[in-house]
């Protein structure tokens, strides 16, 4: 019901609101402050692999090419989203220097 019907004396208006007084955690409270705010928001995501980062890009580029317009736009920008998601968080060990120099001085495939 909007505020301006008969009964709208069961609304709280925003300016009829009192303040809320002003309160600071003492250090040792802290801690269990979070935990409570975010113990059911906050969850750790399991791993992913490159691979199934991999797989969920490919399909998802695979789906913008049967699509046209916003929703080929839409689908090539989740896929490099995912893609660089999958880059920054799968567990990928660092190549050396010369496996790079190898890599990069290996002849293109056309």
């Amino acid at each position: 019901m909007p505020p301006d019907s008969p009964d709208a004396a069961e609304w709280i208006l925003n300016g009829k609101i009192p303040p809320f007084p002003k309160q600071s955690l003492e250090r040792d409270e802290v801690d269990g402050f979070l935990q409570l705010m975010f113990r059911d928001i906050a969850v750790k995501p399991k791993p992913v692999t490159l691979g199934e980062g991999a797989r969920v890009v490919r399909y998802l580029k695979a789906q913008a090419q049967s699509v046209s317009g916003a929703e080929r736009e839409a689908l090539v920008r989740l896929a490099d989203a995912v893609g660089r998601m999958v880059l920054q968080a799968a567990p990928i060990e660092m190549a050396s220097k010369r496996q790079a120099v190898l890599f990069l001085a290996m002849p293109q495939r056309t």
